[in-house]
C-alpha cells in the first residue's frame, strides 16, 4: 500500500521544454515558437505530422544535433551513460 504523499508524486520527467524556439541562419519564420513540453522517462511518444512540419527538427533537438535560437531544452539524466542513450529512428 503506497503512503498518501507517494501516490500524489509525479514521475520525473526525462526532457522539458519550455517556450522552445528555433529560427534558422536568422531567418524571420521560426521552426518552433512557444513550444513546451514534458517527456516522462520510459513514455512513449509519437510525433506525427505532414512532411516539412519540423518532426525531425525537434528530434535532433531533443538529441543534442541542434541547438535551440530560444527558450530551455533540459535533458534529466540521471547518469552520464543514460544521457547518451538517446536514438530516434525514421
Amino acid at each position: 500500500m503506497s503512503s498518501p504523499s507517494s501516490a500524489s508524486e509525479k514521475p520525473s520527467p526525462a526532457f522539458s521544454l519550455r517556450d522552445l524556439e528555433l529560427r534558422f541562419n536568422g531567418t524571420e519564420r521560426a521552426v518552433f515558437q512557444n513550444l513546451c513540453l514534458d517527456v516522462v522517462q520510459g513514455e512513449f511518444l509519437s510525433i506525427v505530422g505532414p512532411s516539412g512540419c519540423g518532426k525531425s527538427t525537434l528530434l535532433k533537438m531533443l538529441a543534442g544535433l541542434l541547438m535551440p535560437t530560444g527558450g530551455e531544452l533540459n535533458r534529466h539524466s540521471t547518469t552520464a551513460e543514460s544521457s547518451r542513450r538517446i536514438g530516434f529512428v525514421f
